[in-house]
């Protein structure tokens, strides 16, 4: 892949954690026999709208750490801004994040999984047994990320659910506007969870502060995404849920298991990101100049030319594509 390309995908980039065929496996039940999903004629649409502190506790400690590829979510302009709230906060997190950062990128296939674990939790006790616990750690990685990463944990609680508290109390009234906003643009695009018989299950984050995360949950296609700080972020979090559901079928035509090793990962990427197109198309083209622009592309036909997957792969993208739109009544 071309730098230009990957540099484009990189700015609208899904991070979704496929650890072992296991997970893939899992992800795609969802997507299983789909003709049979087809047959759904008493599916409604039920869209679900969450928040996760704990999540976002995880999001916010990660914004201070430069990591080697899509999922890095470092961002010196959230950083200051954390300066601002803190002013009262002595703990400084900057050299523990420093001291962590080198291990985490060497070792990032195994320890990438504490960007979801927190999404399977219900405290930070409860992360903190899993992540001790988990089986695909080594020895040391206990000892020279997960215990150290935990205690930055602990300690940046101490700021961090205040500050998550009131924000989300200051945004109590906008909240309301952006979800039902949200809702009522998703139905829009309903065929796409009709024709899976699924629903849509967003978290909305007030510190995940670049790239979504997708996850596994039953009966539902999930994101986490960016929560908008204002109308004309609005466009960005919509087409972001949207990307991060599409993730949720489209890996399913790969067959195998989707690494950040090898081409895999932008071959997902770029099948993903060729379905939103076509799904904007034809069922909200009022969309698509926003769509193009988080590419920082002014024409469909230079989307085009920048994403790119071979026939075989693109035939099967359309029937999947096609099918899905039968349930709306729309063509592409």
């Amino acid at each position: 892949m071309n730098a230009m390309k990957k540099q484009i995908i990189y700015v609208f980039v899904t991070f979704m954690l496929l650890i072992t065929c296991a997970t893939v496996l899992a992800q795609n039940d969802n997507v299983s026999d789909l003709e049979e999903n087809m047959e759904q004629t008493n599916y409604e649409f039920k869209p679900e709208i969450s928040y996760t502190p704990l999540a976002d506790l995880v999001f916010h400690i990660l914004a201070y750490m430069k990591v080697d590829n899509a999922s890095n979510l470092y961002d010196e302009a959230y950083i200051e801004r954390m300066a601002i709230e803190k002013t009262d906060f002595e703990y400084d997190i900057m050299p523990h994040i420093e001291r962590l950062q080198e291990y985490y990128n060497q070792n990032f296939e195994r320890l990438a999984i504490i960007n979801f674990m927190p999404f399977y939790v219900g405290s930070p006790e409860d992360l903190r047994n899993r992540l001790s616990n988990f089986q695909n750690f080594t020895s040391e990685d206990i000892e020279f990320f997960i215990n150290p990463f935990l205690e930055i944990l602990e300690s940046e609680s101490v700021f961090y659910f205040d500050y998550w508290n009131r924000s989300h109390r200051d945004n109590a009234e906008y909240r309301l506007i952006v979800e039902n906003r949200l809702k009522a643009e998703l139905q829009n695009f309903s065929c796409i969870y009709k024709y899976h018989n699924v629903q849509p299950f967003v978290i909305l984050s007030y510190s995940i502060t670049r790239n979504g995360r997708g996850f596994n949950r039953g009966g539902y296609f999930s994101g986490a995404i960016p929560f908008p700080k204002n109308d004309d972020a609005f466009r960005y979090t919509l087409i972001m849920a949207l990307h991060e559901h599409t993730h949720s079928f489209t890996n399913a035509l790969l067959n195998g298991n989707i690494t950040m090793d090898d081409d895999s990962f932008d071959l997902s990427e770029s099948l993903a990101i060729l379905a939103d197109y076509y799904l904007i198309k034809a069922i909200d083209e009022t969309l698509m100049s926003d769509y193009l622009k988080v590419f920082g592309l002014e024409s469909e036909e230079d989307f085009l030319r920048h994403f790119v997957i071979n026939d075989n792969l693109h035939s099967e993208l359309m029937k999947k594509v096609e099918l899905i739109l039968e349930v709306s009544g729309e063509k592409y």
